[in-house]
């Protein structure tokens, strides 16, 4: 129908009903548990998506898209390949 509600949960809610809702918020719980595990500028992250949920339906942007599933997943990935302290990166480890 066109929402453009300014808020993902109420978007997600109007669009698919109380499944979706649920979805949104499993999304939700899983990043705030990837955020958990890693390193703290994860869950900074995770905290901006979630008051950034409440202010714009982001998933219903291309910009919105890009963001979510590219900063949580570098961050992520970053965490578990970073140089060990003292190691250059370079020649034999």
């Amino acid at each position: 129908l066109g929402y453009h509600t300014h808020n993902q949960f109420l978007q997600a809610l109007l669009q698919n009903g109380l499944p979706g809702l649920a979805v949104c918020l499993l999304i939700f719980a899983l990043m705030a548990s990837m955020a958990r595990k890693t390193v703290s500028e994860t869950g900074l992250l995770t905290l901006l998506f979630f008051l950034y949920w409440f202010t714009d339906a982001m998933l219903e942007t291309q910009y919105g898209i890009v963001i979510f599933s590219f900063f949580p997943l570098f961050s992520h990935i970053s965490h578990r390949f970073s140089i060990r302290e003292g190691d250059t990166g370079v020649g034999n480890p």
